[in-house]
């Protein structure tokens, strides 16, 4: 009997053990999937976070927006106000006033500039409008052709620097190419036009020619710049008369 009642209290303590191992094991099995719910949990709660931080940022858009469109309205306005009030322009009648008569000092003819206000409330600049010299004064489509442009280009430059020449403002331009397949007269008047400007308002003024687009004197000679105005002289003879002075 006391042999049973040993073996039983073996057993029972064996079982006490074996039953605490099944209650361990339920315990980290709750706790895995808690683990699992919490990953869950975690990971909405990241994605909670992130829409608010888009909201907060698509809110932050949306007043710049507002901002930036207030902006537009008010430059719009300006804009129309000034389009409308050109008259009260110091600036852009000066620049007109220099452009029409320097394009007729060079070319003898009568010219205006203009701009307006497109549908889409930009700011649109219309090519200068040349006219005619007889008594209808009519409008020409001489500003279409590329020799016409690149003078107009040029006048247009010198009534800008001319206009902004006390203001802190560039003082120096070039223009490339501007006396070919110009009338000799043209080329003289242009180019005493432009020494004029420069010299009384001292503006550095860089010019590109080639030879056969010089204008020319009386007896059909090539009329030279003076070497002091000369900056550079380009040949194809050899890598010296390049630009930089070598080949690429």
């Amino acid at each position: 009997l006391k042999l049973i009642n040993l073996e039983l209290q073996k057993l029972n303590y064996k079982k006490e053990e074996l039953l605490s191992f099944i209650k361990d094991t339920d315990v980290f099995r709750k706790l895995k999937f808690y683990q699992k719910e919490l990953a869950k949990l975690e990971s909405e709660l990241m994605k909670l976070k992130e829409g608010l931080r888009v909201i907060d940022v698509i809110i932050d858009k949306e007043n710049e927006k507002q901002v930036l469109n207030k902006e537009i309205e008010d430059t719009i306005k300006e804009i129309r106000d000034i389009s409308n009030h050109t008259e009260k322009n110091d600036k852009y009648k000066l620049i007109r006033g220099l452009f029409s008569k320097y394009f007729a000092e060079v070319m003898d003819e009568d010219t205006y500039i203009s701009w307006s206000i497109n549908s889409n409330n930009n700011v649109d600049f219309k090519p200068p409008v040349i006219k005619t010299k007889d008594s209808l004064s009519k409008d020409t489509a001489k500003d279409e052709g590329r020799t016409y442009r690149k003078i107009l280009c040029v006048i247009f430059d010198l009534a800008i620097l001319v206009t902004y020449n006390i203001e802190s403002y560039f003082r120096f331009v070039y223009h490339d190419d501007v006396l070919s397949q110009q009338d000799n007269g043209i080329k003289i008047r242009l180019l005493s036009l432009i020494n004029s400007v420069t010299t009384t308002y001292d503006i550095q003024y860089i010019l590109s020619v080639i030879k056969s687009d010089l204008p020319i004197d009386e007896d059909n000679n090539p009329i030279y710049f003076s070497k002091d105005d000369v900056v550079l002289e380009l040949n194809d003879k050899n890598e010296f008369g390049t630009l930089f002075g070598f080949e690429f």
